[in-house]
């Protein structure tokens, strides 16, 4: 077993992670050009009559607990043109910060040329604040303009008057936003916005031809000759439907994945991603190579991101068939959007999943050999479930000790509450959040020490444990214990790059814990987000130095279509579908798409840079990476061939189903 803080390992992580190496603004009741993209008219709903392409600030302030100010959705009574305008309106009549709801233009290829951003504003009793349309350009070395329109904003009731920026584009600029903003009390409507470069209104075309990101060689179309291969080299699958079965022929139920079977070989960590969560195409997928992995390649444990001692009671079931599992997956935490109101909220709790936990029972019921088969996980992001085992724990084999551990964890569950609600406080003291409300403040360093205690206590005392319950039992509570010191860590990261690092080191080394908690010839299916198993950053990049040839990575890639996701809903964060972007000219997966095949296996090593019909596998190229909630920026360029050894193409994908 592996200490619970065991330095060689982070040293192992870090050595890798340093491998890497002029405005006019008007208010002129003019009419805008009549050619408008749908996604600026606020033409297009996705959920809960929300505009598609757009992210409300509010969505953020659920997230991390924060007081929602402003109900952000289409409205189709009061409009300018069309069938939908944006309303915005104060909800919370005491506090009345900026609200926003905004998104990106394309930078690349449009600096230096005039760019004219109007559109149509129309208040009602709007006091103590203003609404107004904003425009900003950043660099990556901060703000390169800003402006209003109208300069002063709009108070008071008026009727639907045209307001615009014109300005030039910064030569360096990397990011172009647009904003509809409102602060006070009452109520605001925008709608018809316009936007031309160069006089050249922004169309579907324009917009697509835009967005080829810097860094970006996917080609518009493919020639002959690569679209020959590629349509050579693709493999189709004939279904993404499971088998079910547990004792009927796998060569017959396996017949279309023969080449993914050959790409694996004799590989111990497969890793299988998705470019979105919440899809049910990705979840039937993984459940059917699942099956195939075990049945035909003797793989034995299905490995999640989730919680890793939320999971393990999912294994208990899995193992004993004792307990209720639709209950377990509910327990199932997504702590990034836990909120008062919803405090347990997973993109697991769904059918597809269920399905997956009762075919792995049903498999271990029948001895089929391998087996028997465990579902894990490897994430660590809650710490409740890791506490109450270990206070149990305790207060079995080490009862004296158990009381001195119970006023550290009560402590630490406290200071996780207060630190998620007032975002990170490093000091001691009384903080005032929002409501101005007071909580007093636990020093971080101070409990990181009093947490690491309790660890080396652990490993000081494990012998003496080992003597009153089984060794594997010892070695999942100090391995709990290490759990709840990487989620305190975790919570405390300052800003999302350290906190991705980080919470991606932690996940690699949990995944080699669990290796070396089962024998050399254990075979491992990781299921993660694309991200996190590619083999050039974070958990893949560890288990591709680590693993070599021996950790294989398959992506899940798709074209169109929706999946469900964390939106906001009556102030909390709940689970809903949300419309995705369709892939478009100069994407990767508008090529694949091209081939007019619903869904098929790709096996990149096929690819060479030396091969002029194949060469552009090889390089960076746009692709769908979206996380858990809805977003406006849902492409971004990744060199696929680095990342991946395969890839499973879905052209449409649909939420999955939720339990009940």
């Amino acid at each position: 077993m592996i200490k619970p803080f065991n330095p060689i390992y982070h040293l192992q992580f870090i050595f890798i992670i340093c491998f890497l190496s002029i405005i006019k603004i008007s208010c002129t009741p003019i009419k805008p050009p009549d050619v408008i993209n749908p996604d600026l008219d606020f033409e297009r709903v996705t959920f809960k009559d929300k505009p598609a392409g757009w992210i409300a600030d509010q969505t953020a302030n659920i997230k991390l607990n924060r007081p929602v100010y402003y109900m952000e959705t289409l409205d189709s009574l009061v409009v300018y043109a069309g069938h939908y305008s944006l309303r915005m309106e104060c909800i919370n009549q005491a506090n009345h910060p900026i609200g926003s709801v905004e998104t990106n233009l394309p930078a690349y290829k449009v600096q230096g040329k005039h760019i004219h951003f109007g559109g149509y504003i129309k208040t009602e009793n709007v006091t103590n604040g203003k609404a107004s349309f904003y425009m900003r350009f950043e660099s990556k070395s901060g703000i390169l303009f800003e402006g209003y329109t109208p300069s002063n904003g709009i108070t008071g009731t008026h009727d639907w008057n045209y307001y615009s920026i014109d300005t030039v584009i910064s030569d360096n600029v990397t990011y172009i936003t647009i904003e509809a903003r409102f602060n006070g009390t009452g109520t605001a409507w925008f709608d018809h916005i316009d936007v031309s470069i160069d006089g050249v209104p922004f169309t579907d075309n324009v917009f697509y031809h835009l967005k080829t990101e810097k860094g970006n060689d996917a080609p518009d179309s493919l020639n002959a000759n690569q679209t020959l291969w590629l349509r050579n080299h693709i493999d189709p699958i004939t279904t993404i439907i499971p088998d079910t079965a547990v004792d009927d022929d796998p060569n017959i139920a396996f017949k279309d994945m023969q080449s993914i079977e050959k790409l694996i070989m004799n590989a111990h960590v497969v890793g299988l991603g998705e470019s979105a969560h919440g899809t049910h195409e990705f979840m039937e997928m993984k459940h059917r190579f699942m099956e195939f992995l075990v049945r035909k390649m003797g793989f034995t444990v299905f490995a999640i991101e989730a919680n890793e001692p939320d999971v393990d009671l999912l294994d208990d079931y899995v193992q004993t068939g004792i307990g209720d599992p639709v209950a377990l997956i509910h327990n199932l935490e997504h702590p990034e959007v836990q909120t008062s109101i919803n405090p347990k909220t997973t993109l697991l709790n769904a059918n597809e999943f269920l399905n997956m936990i009762e075919w792995m029972r049903t498999y271990n019921e029948s001895k089929c050999i391998p087996g028997p088969i465990h579902i894990a996980g490897f994430d660590m992001e809650g710490m409740q479930p890791a506490i109450d085992s270990i206070r149990t724990f305790l207060y079995e084999v080490d009862p004296t000790y158990a009381k001195a551990a119970d006023s550290i964890y009560a402590q630490l569950l406290q200071y996780q509450l207060i630190a998620r609600y007032i975002y990170r406080q490093r000091v001691d003291g009384v903080a005032i959040d929002s409501n101005k409300n007071s909580y007093r403040v636990i020093n971080y360093t101070n409990m990181l020490a009093s947490v690491e205690e309790i660890n080396w206590h652990l490993e000081l005392n494990k012998n003496a444990y080992y003597n009153k319950l089984p060794v594997t039992t010892v070695n999942h509570m100090l391995h709990y214990a290490d759990i709840v010191r990487q989620a305190l860590i975790l919570f405390h990261s300052s800003g999302e790059k350290e906190w991705a690092t980080y919470r991606d080191t932690c996940m690699a080394l949990n995944v080699e814990w669990m290796r070396l908690q089962n024998t050399p010839a254990t075979k491992f299916i990781l299921s993660a987000h694309n991200g996190h198993i590619a083999k050039s950053n974070g958990m893949g990049l560890f288990l591709d130095k680590s693993y070599k040839t021996d950790y294989i990575s398959i992506g899940f890639l798709f074209h169109k279509g929706s999946r469900n996701g964390f939106v906001v809903e009556n102030n909390a964060s709940v689970i809903d579908s949300i419309q995705d972007e369709t892939s478009y000219p100069s994407t990767f997966e508008w090529l694949l798409h091209g081939t007019r095949v619903s869904r098929f296996f790709l096996n990149l090593h096929d690819a060479s840079i030396q091969d002029t019909s194949s060469a552009w596998l090889t390089k960076p190229m746009l692709i769908h990476n979206i996380q858990y909630g809805d977003v406006f920026k849902e492409f971004f360029v990744q060199n696929l061939s680095n990342d991946f050894d395969g890839l499973v193409f879905i052209d449409n994908i649909n939420p999955y189903s939720k339990l009940k």
